[in-house]
């Protein structure tokens, strides 16, 4: 079973999310937050730009963020998300910004997780993922 390793006890999990747009031939690695609690997958306009994803104004969704107020956000499909040596396929994402400050480049959410059973062992520092 893949395996990853995070801080015992803290409640962030951070993985390294490889991301493939096929059309541009365009791949990044990119640094996430393993969030079970969001609905898409997320990465702000930066990565997409890196990617050369096409991001239509007409194609948004609404979700409900972080602080708790709803916001209408850009929807697009990522052709390839890969962490742990686990890939899937056009993947639903979500543009949002992410603070520079935070050293993230994304959520990691249920778009791609929903694919997998996700065992996240705080008290040991283990995430595996199958």
């Amino acid at each position: 079973m893949p395996r990853a390793h995070f801080r015992p006890r803290t409640a962030i999990v951070v993985v390294a999310v490889e991301l493939t747009n096929r059309v541009a031939g365009r791949s990044v690695t990119v640094n996430m937050l393993l969030d079970t609690g969001a609905t898409y997958t997320a990465i702000p306009m930066r990565v997409a730009k890196n990617l050369g994803v096409p991001v239509d104004p007409k194609q948004t969704t609404r979700i409900l963020t972080a602080k708790g107020s709803f916001e209408r956000v850009p929807l697009l499909r990522l052709d390839r998300v890969q962490t742990l040596g686990l890939i899937s396929e056009d993947v639903e994402a979500v543009i949002i910004n992410m603070p520079a400050k935070t050293g993230l480049d994304g959520l990691l959410g249920g778009s791609y997780l929903r694919d997998y059973r996700v065992l996240i062992d705080y008290p040991h520092g283990i995430l595996e993922m199958e």
